[in-house]
């Protein structure tokens, strides 16, 4: 896949600042969830402001593959399963983008080593899991469906993706990512407090702060990638530079898209549809 973190990794206040950011996003309302504060949290349902668009568990996009690619001191590349180093307390904030939970929610698998996964962190819809991201550090994530699934672009403009942030105080940087490897034009999303409407009995106290903090978020439409109708899309590119505008997000690890992805047969699979069909089409031609 051709990877264009050039753009994040290095100051890109220019860029940030002039991409359109006229596409629809939604308030939320109505936002229903289940568990534990401060713990293991399911989503239910919510419904977004001016649009009748709502999304419940069949929404949830479950990625299957991903990779973090992090600038500056502290540096590295990490796959879907690759043990990334943690922040686990307040007494500092050395890793630009780092697995964090709940203080009550289950524990990552690497906890002894102060590791954990993204497959950890986005492979189970659990509200109580975020990566928490430091203000002037550039970083990109890349998570795919995975398996061949995709979602396509369309010209509705109701609401298609939805993103929580902890503490509803930072921005977020995201592409669509395409067949063949390539990108969508990038697109800010805006968490600020404006957007905690509708999650008032949601708040998160994790490891790494001292506090619960009032979890906001947003729901965004696929026009604000600019893409034509029918596009698959297979994933996305999160990103932050190191210009400090979008002031450290702390995006939970949970994406539901108003349709689910689709995933493509297996090889094995396609042959096997084309020999039922073609035994079908010689049983009706023998019965003519």
């Amino acid at each position: 896949m051709r990877l264009l973190t050039s753009l994040v990794l290095t100051s890109s206040i220019a860029l940030a600042t002039t991409i359109a950011s006229a596409a629809p996003t939604y308030k939320i309302r109505n936002f229903y969830s289940s568990g534990i504060q401060n713990g293991d949290r399911a989503f239910i349902s919510t419904e977004f402001v001016g649009s009748s668009a709502t999304f419940d568990t069949n929404s949830i996009g479950h990625f299957q593959d991903g990779t973090l690619r992090i600038g500056g001191t502290h540096g590295g590349t990490y796959g879907w399963n690759s043990a990334i180093p943690r922040d686990v307390n307040t007494s500092g904030n050395d890793y630009a983008l780092n697995p964090d939970r709940g203080d009550k929610t289950t524990a990552f698998g690497g906890e002894a080593g102060k590791t954990a996964k993204l497959s950890e962190v986005f492979g189970h819809s659990n509200l109580g899991y975020l990566l928490d991201g430091e203000a002037e550090r550039a970083w990109t994530l890349d998570l795919m469906y995975g398996n061949g699934g995709y979602i396509t672009a369309n010209r509705s403009s109701d609401p298609e993706l939805l993103m929580l942030e902890r503490g509803a105080n930072s921005k977020l940087g995201v592409r669509a990512i395409l067949e063949g490897g390539s990108y969508s034009q990038p697109f800010i999303m805006d968490f600020h407090t404006n957007q905690q409407a509708g999650l008032t009995d949601y708040t998160l106290d994790t490891l790494e702060i001292d506090g619960a903090q009032q979890v906001g978020g947003i729901g965004v439409s696929l026009d604000a990638f600019g893409l034509a109708n029918g596009t698959k899309i297979l994933g996305y590119q999160y990103f932050s530079d190191d210009s400090g505008y979008f002031e450290g997000p702390d995006f939970i690890g949970f994406v539901a898209s108003r349709t689910t992805p689709t995933p493509v047969p297996e090889p094995m699979s396609i042959f096997a549809m084309s020999a039922g069909l073609a035994f079908f089409a010689k049983k009706r031609k023998n019965r003519a």
